[in-house]
């Protein structure tokens, strides 16, 4: 990928997941048979909350950086009368609850899981 920035992809599923590329195991719940890869690429339209229950907003896109197999960034929106846009890294994500069509962030401080 050239050095332009993020690449902006909407839409589709990107396709299967190459030979070896997983999550980590503790920051998804299984779905439908679907790979936290699956679910972290189609997210969109999840919502979006703090480590203590604060909604944050609603997932309107991913971007892809340094791979094109794994988002590096989620893009949200939130506010109806003010809407506000904000991007966040996937790394903050502590977990994502597919069948709830929610994603949790990490609090502050606290560390990601093992790897």
């Amino acid at each position: 990928m050239s050095d332009a920035g993020p690449q902006r992809v909407s839409g589709s599923t990107l396709g299967n997941d190459p030979a070896g590329a997983t999550m980590d195991e503790p920051r998804f719940e299984s779905f439908g048979g679907h790979s936290g890869e699956y679910w972290l690429r189609n997210c969109r339209g999840f919502e979006v909350r703090s480590a203590d229950g604060h909604k944050l907003g609603t997932v309107i896109d991913v971007l892809f950086e340094k791979r094109s197999d794994r988002p590096d960034y989620l893009i949200t929106r939130r506010g109806i009368v003010r809407v506000r846009t904000e991007r966040i890294d996937v790394d903050r994500l502590r977990t994502v609850h597919p069948e709830q069509r929610r994603i949790v962030l990490r609090a502050a401080g606290e560390a990601p899981p093992p790897t």
